[in-house]
């Protein structure tokens, strides 16, 4: 999410027609990038959509859109896993005001305005809002470290040979799904009572661990950026065509499990079938509007900021539409009335959120980041950040 945004002189990050040189800007990247910010602000509204007909829906949907988050992850490696075409220095100088800086100009502007009508305004107050907000933001610190080493991972990934790749996929396809087997193993002998077959299932999940520590489980899908960013030039249109059914299908499963409440791990091992399949749909999008590929763009680059300030924008437009425009009767309403408000909801959600990002990207944030870009490259001495 983070690093797909960001244009420098150091990496490229258009898609390319091969592995090294710039290449122009493709629209369907920026399409995926919007819709995936839209599912991140439908999973935290989820909640907000009571069962229709006894059928959590939003629990459904929710879950449906949880894949945003592997394909962010993924966006982030196909985009960041590149030649560095700079000093490590400089790279690190432009990760820190691409990323870190709206982080801090956005929990800033959060914390005022959160502090609207009072006067409770200090330092250490905004310190540990910043650290309790760290929390729903932990996509952030998470990738950070993947950034970090992106320039190293592509030295590491560039020797493999086509076929090193293809093996490299085939091993992780048959890794998920043996994860996945083993996971609805582990549940059905839970509830079938077979104490001694469950143990032996969680004898084999370890040689199968989803992580070895906290959201490492998501480097997978920072790496298979670049090795879908390979896949989509080796693999034959037949081959692709296989992986969406089953991608779909293993998405699809995925949120069955979720809601029949069988074992299911963060992140999911069905979500890398499920990933690579919305790649190879989007890579055959053609967007040949002028206007539209615009826009589709403008959103795609405050998808950050979007990401920053969802949870607030779901917490107003809530208030708009369930408290001031129907007046809190929202579970009275017939069931298509509930799903149609709800739908309201998010997308004014996310429209508010798009409005404020293209506000304080194009002014306060854009000062801030040149300013910074300034003393970086006089400190740095040597450093190309320019």
């Amino acid at each position: 999410m983070v690093s797909a945004l960001i244009s420098s002189d150091c990496e490229n990050t258009s898609s390319p027609s091969s592995m090294g040189g710039p290449a122009r800007r493709q629209v369907k990247w920026d399409l995926l990038r919007s819709l995936a910010m839209l599912g991140v602000v439908v999973v935290h509204s989820g909640s907000l959509l009571n069962p229709i007909m006894g059928i959590n829906v939003g629990g459904i949907l929710s879950r449906l859109a949880l894949i945003c988050d592997p394909v962010f992850f993924a966006l982030s490696g196909y985009f960041g896993i590149r030649e560095m075409r700079c000093t490590y220095g400089s790279y690190c100088m432009r990760k820190i005001s691409s990323v870190v800086l709206p982080l801090v100009v956005y929990s800033m502007v959060l914390y005022l305005y959160q502090g609207t009508g009072t006067d409770d305004y200090n330092i250490s107050g905004y310190i540990r809002f910043f650290s309790d907000q760290l929390s729903p933001w932990w996509f952030i610190p998470c990738l950070l470290p993947f950034l970090a080493i992106a320039p190293f991972l592509f030295v590491l990934f560039d020797g493999l040979t086509d076929r090193q790749v293809r093996l490299v996929a085939g091993a992780a396809v048959l890794m998920s799904g043996a994860g996945a087997l083993l996971c609805l193993l582990s549940w059905l002998f839970r509830v079938s009572g077979h104490e001694t077959l469950e143990i032996v299932v969680g004898l084999a999940q370890r040689f199968i661990p989803v992580s070895l520590f906290s959201y490492l489980g998501y480097l997978v899908y920072f790496c298979m950026g670049y090795f879908l960013r390979r896949l989509l030039i080796l693999m034959s249109a037949s081959e692709k065509r296989i992986v969406i059914g089953f991608g779909l299908a293993a998405w699809a499963l995925d949120a069955y499990f979720a809601y029949e409440g069988i074992d299911l791990i963060d992140p999911s091992y069905f979500w890398l079938l499920g990933t690579a399949a919305i790649f190879f749909i989007f890579d055959r999008v053609q967007i040949e509007s002028r206007g539209v590929s615009a826009a589709v763009e403008w959103a795609a680059r405050r998808s950050y900021s979007i990401y920053l300030l969802q949870y607030t924008t779901i917490s107003i437009s809530t208030e708009l539409i369930y408290e001031v425009l129907l007046h809190g009767c929202v579970g009275s309403l017939f069931a298509p009335v509930r799903l149609g408000f709800w739908i309201l909801l998010v997308f004014i959600a996310w429209i508010i959120s798009l409005a404020v990002a293209s506000l304080i990207d194009c002014t306060a944030l854009k000062l801030i980041q040149a300013g910074f870009m300034k003393i970086a490259k006089r400190a740095g001495s040597g450093w190309r950040v320019a």
